[in-house]
């Protein structure tokens, strides 16, 4: 764990094989929610790739991810789908969205951004 890069530097010369910024890693997907519409969480995986909760368009609900080519059109991977709070990893291509779910989505901040916005 370290605050800075003169921590982060001392550790990985220190035989660290990760160093972690919780307080900048939580700030960064505190803005990200409070900034970005229809965005409820992200989790950073680093060079670029992250995963968001996103909200579904509505010209989504009732299709499938295959209607959808969702893959090709987004440049995204769905992962999950949350319903009430529950979530369905790895749902089928053949699965209907349904009004009120969330997406689980892993991508770029530039391609969510996209998709959310069509």
């Amino acid at each position: 764990k370290a605050e800075r890069d003169v921590a982060a530097k001392f550790l990985a010369r220190n035989g660290a094989d990760q160093v972690i910024y919780p307080e900048a890693d939580m700030a960064k997907r505190l803005a990200i929610r409070l900034t970005a519409n229809h965005i409820f969480d992200c989790i950073d995986f680093g060079n670029g790739y992250s995963m968001y909760e996103i909200d579904l368009r509505n010209d989504w609900v009732g299709k499938t991810l295959k209607d959808l080519n969702f893959a090709n059109k987004y440049h995204l991977n769905v992962i999950g789908v949350k319903t009430d709070g529950v979530t369905q990893m790895l749902p089928g291509a053949d699965r209907k969205f349904a009004k009120d779910e969330h997406v689980l989505v892993i991508g770029t901040y530039e391609d969510v951004q996209k998709a959310i916005k069509g």
